[in-house]
Parts: C-alpha cells; sequence; structure tokens
C-alpha cells in the first residue's frame, strides 16, 4: 500500500517526463485506485472553481475515452474536490460535484464538437443542472461563470502544461492611463500571461502569442471593489528580464513592457464570484513568494554564521594569537638572546 501512495506522487512529479497517454492508462486501471488517488493529491483544489480543478487534473495526463475509466476518475475526483472545498464551497456533497463534473464535461463536448450543430445555451444549461446539488439548485452566478469559461476555452483530454494553470478566463485588463482591453488571463505558476484569445491546446502560441506577460514576484495586491468588481496589481517597478520569462507552448516573447518605477494593472470581471476566485488566487501565489523569500534568507543568514566561526578559528591560530596565549612566566624565562 505504501509503495502504491509514494508511487503514485512519485509519477505527479515526474509526469512531464513520461508519455502522457501511457501514463493515463496506467493510473486510471482499477486495479490502481490507490496510485490515482495519490498521484491528484499532489493537486490543489482548494479554492478553485470545479471545472478549473477539472480542467487542471485533466491536463496531466491523457485520459483514456472509455466510459468506465472516465466514471472512475470522475468519482475520485469529485471526493477529493468536495474534501478540500466543503467549508468554503456552495456545492453540498461529493454526489453534487460528481454530477456537475459530468455536467461541464458534457457542457464542453457539446459547445466544441463539430457534429453538435445546436449548441446548448446558457438557459438549458440551468435546466440541465436543476436539483443536482443535493435536490437543490446551484446558484445562477456559478453556473453562469463555468458556462463561459467552457464555452470560451476548450479543455481536451491530453496532457498540455500551459492548461496546468491555476485559473483563467476573460477580464478587463487596464495598465495605468492605457484604456482598458479585454484580454484571456491565464495564471500560471507566478506568472500572470495575457492573450487577445485562449491559446489553442496542445498547439504553439504562434498565432496569437501572449500580449503580456506580469511576474507576480514582489507584487502587491489591492483586493477588488464591491462595486466594479475590479482588484489591483501594484509594483514598485518592473523585472528586467520580464521579456525573457518563458512562456509555456510558445517560442514567441511577450512584447509589452511597462515603464521604469511603480507602475499598476487593474483586473475587471463580470461577476463578484469571478474576480473573489481571482483575488484568492493570486494571494495565495503572493503568500507563496513570500514564504520562498523567508526560507531564502533563513539559509543565507545559516551560511553565514559558519563563515564567520571559520574566520575566528583562523584568527586565534595565527602565531601572535598563540604568543598571547604563553602564560607570564614562559615570557620570562625566555632567553634574551
Amino acid at each position: 500500500y505504501q509503495r502504491r501512495v509514494h508511487g503514485g506522487k512519485f509519477l505527479y512529479t515526474n509526469r512531464r517526463e513520461l508519455n502522457d497517454k501511457e501514463l493515463g492508462q496506467f493510473i486510471t486501471k482499477e486495479e490502481n485506485q490507490e496510485i490515482f488517488r495519490s498521484f491528484i493529491s499532489a493537486i490543489h483544489f482548494a479554492d478553485l472553481e470545479i471545472d478549473c480543478a477539472l480542467r487542471h487534473m485533466l491536463h496531466t495526463f491523457a485520459l483514456p475515452g472509455e466510459g468506465q475509466i472516465v466514471d472512475r476518475v470522475i468519482k475520485i475526483f469529485s471526493e477529493k474536490y468536495f474534501e478540500e472545498n466543503k467549508e468554503t464551497g456552495e456545492i453540498k456533497s461529493d454526489k453534487a460535484a460528481r454530477a456537475l463534473a459530468f455536467s461541464v464535461m458534457l457542457l464542453n463536448t457539446d459547445a466544441h464538437s463539430t457534429q453538435v450543430a445546436n449548441k446548448m445555451t446558457l438557459k438549458q444549461f440551468f435546466r440541465n443542472n436543476q436539483g443536482f446539488n443535493d435536490g437543490e439548485d446551484f446558484s445562477e452566478e456559478l453556473l453562469t461563470d463555468i458556462y463561459n469559461r467552457i464555452t470560451h476555452d476548450e479543455f481536451k483530454l491530453e496532457a498540455n502544461p500551459l492548461s496546468e494553470s491555476t485559473k483563467s478566463g476573460y477580464l478587463l485588463v487596464r495598465r495605468g492611463s492605457i484604456l482598458a482591453k479585454k484580454r484571456w488571463v491565464i495564471l500560471h505558476d507566478n506568472v500572470l500571461y495575457e492573450s487577445v484569445k485562449p491559446p489553442v491546446t496542445g498547439e504553439k502560441w504562434k498565432k496569437d502569442p501572449p500580449t503580456a506577460v506580469l511576474c507576480l514576484k514582489g507584487a502587491k495586491l489591492e483586493p477588488p471593489t464591491t462595486l466594479s468588481y475590479t482588484l489591483t496589481i501594484h509594483k514598485d517597478e518592473c523585472d528586467g528580464d520580464i521579456n525573457k520569462h518563458v512562456v509555456p507552448d510558445c517560442d514567441v516573447y511577450t512584447q509589452w513592457q511597462p515603464k521604469k518605477g511603480p507602475f499598476f494593472i487593474k483586473l475587471s470581471s463580470t461577476s463578484s464570484r469571478d474576480i473573489k476566485g481571482w483575488f484568492t488566487q493570486i494571494m495565495k501565489v503572493l503568500e507563496k513568494e513570500e514564504k520562498k523569500l523567508k526560507e531564502s534568507s533563513k539559509k543565507d543568514k545559516k551560511k553565514e554564521k559558519p563563515k564567520e566561526n571559520n574566520e575566528n578559528k583562523n584568527k586565534m591560530d595565527s602565531p601572535k594569537d598563540l604568543q598571547s596565549l604563553k602564560s607570564p612566566k614562559e615570557s620570562k624565562d625566555k632567553d634574551p638572546k
């Protein structure tokens, strides 16, 4: 059992070195359920909307298309998702999470399949999810946000580093006095990527490269306002190497560079729930960066202490110090010659 638990975490850590299809086939086998549970235990779903969490998980490996496998994967995913969000989210049980997760996958297929002529409307999506939350309805705000993200950005059942983002979606982006523009924003690791439209999964960002890349290291965050659903990111100065950030699945770098000195960026959403989600996830990134900085300073201090001890030791070993350690009697008895 212990081997299976550690094996799942090992596979997650090294997933990018492995063939995503073979990895998916292995961890989703019925006899490897404990390995799969261990695999997704390394993924944090807390404070994520269910479609964002599902997207994140499904891009760490290639999910086989068999119905029984998909059902098993969604069941295990829903249990973990509900466990991490039961105190803060509106989803009332793992069964409700499972029903909504399946609904998300059906919406994704309906919205992006060329074989479906009449696409599902938002009202139909509401109707399809009535009573799924343990007999009650999910809020319209939750379902609207999910519908907008899924219909604008397809997620495929294949591994993709960029799609392992914490959060993504359309926002109005304003920098200083420049007019706000609608941009697809992706939060990946500690970097915000902006593009005119969502990148094509599994392909390079060649036709529509990121219009801007912002490293959140050293940034300060102002919470969203109640009326405008807007949050503000402040930085004292632009990173000198902002244009050198590696963009996943892209061989083109950003063209935008702010002026020297302090600057700010405003991100606005049409939904209170959505902008609060962005605020929570960016705050987690900033807290993580602050923790890294403290740990780094502690390590530097530890390195300095042995150096000081060695310097003191060398000083004590010098001839002058040894001479001074001699007793007064030894000094008097010494031959003047």
